[in-house]
């Protein structure tokens, strides 16, 4: 009886002792994940019912959805940096206008800033690639007259004309007549940037385009935000594009980054220099320049 005792007991032993060791190897195995270096795969993930975590050489990527499109499409943002100062960047205002544009978003939000050299420093950098339903990319080199009809929305409104600056149900986009919407806000895209620009209260904004090969500072009302100026010079200068004041090519109602100046949120407008090129090392050096402002 007592052989059987001491038995049952060196079981219990032996079993306590296993549990938590695998229990501590468990742990360990989470804390790796959660901190991997820049040896580990790019493509490790860890899941939950919101948020996938992309963690690379630079920084945790999260990426989430700020709203839908018209349609339903989900409007997909993603995030690095855990920084105070929160930099948005915005893409796909224009569809397939600007479509290398979105590329260019796209090439910085799927890839993150693994290789890329870029310093988040004190900021939180959030990108938001596409606010129009479509898939873009540079094999679809349309006519001019199709390019346009892709930057409209399906219901034709023109969602860089819905904007609460200067607004205007008609609005303009070089020499044609586009829909601005029934009021500012109208859509469910241009409401899903606002809602998340309100929330984030974001040290600063930058909106691409193409193609004018430039850098335009936010101005509503004829006034521009003191902080857009010295962005627009400093993104401008480092990127190697022209630098102006306002964007006076023809005139414009209910634009994004107008919008922002009214509101008083820093904003800039970068215009690749054609319709196809990304210019990534341009804009990642521009990028850097502003992430550096803010210390």
């Amino acid at each position: 009886m007592k052989n059987i005792i001491i038995t049952i007991l060196a079981f219990i032993v032996i079993g306590g002792g296993a549990y938590i060791y695998l229990d501590q190897k468990d742990n360990t195995a989470d804390v790796i994940i959660g901190n991997m270096s820049s040896s580990t795969s790019p493509t490790s993930t860890m899941t939950n019912s919101t948020t996938t975590m992309i963690t690379n050489s630079s920084s945790a990527m999260k990426s989430f959805t700020i709203g839908t499109t018209t349609s339903g499409t989900a409007i997909s943002a993603y995030s690095y940096g855990t920084g105070t100062e929160e930099i948005i960047l915005i893409s796909g205002l224009h569809g397939n206008y600007s479509y290398n544009a979105i590329n260019l978003l796209k090439e910085l939000s799927i890839d993150g800033f693994k290789d890329k050299g870029i310093e988040l420093k004190n900021t939180k950098i959030t990108i938001i690639p596409n606010l129009k339903d479509g898939t873009y990319d540079n094999s679809e080199k349309s006519s001019k007259e199709t390019n346009l009809a892709n930057r409209l929305k399906e219901n034709n409104v023109d969602l860089n004309r819905n904007f609460d600056c200067d607004w205007k149900a008609k609005g303009k986009f070089q020499t044609h007549d586009v829909s601005g919407g029934s009021a500012p806000f109208s859509e469910p895209e241009s409401r899903a940037v606002r809602d998340y620009i309100l929330n984030a209260k974001p040290a600063a904004v930058i909106a691409y385009f193409s193609a004018s090969g430039g850098v335009y500072a936010s101005s509503c009302g004829g006034k521009s935000n003191a902080e857009s100026l010295k962005l627009t010079s400093l993104y401008a200068k480092s990127s190697e594009y022209k630098e102006y004041k306002s964007f006076d090519n023809y005139e414009t109602s209910g634009d994004l980054t107008n919008w922002l100046a009214k509101i008083g949120v820093p904003a800039i407008s970068v215009l690749l220099t054609n319709h196809e090129d990304t210019e990534l090392d341009k804009n990642i050096k521009g990028l850097q320049a502003v992430i550096d402002s803010f210390k």
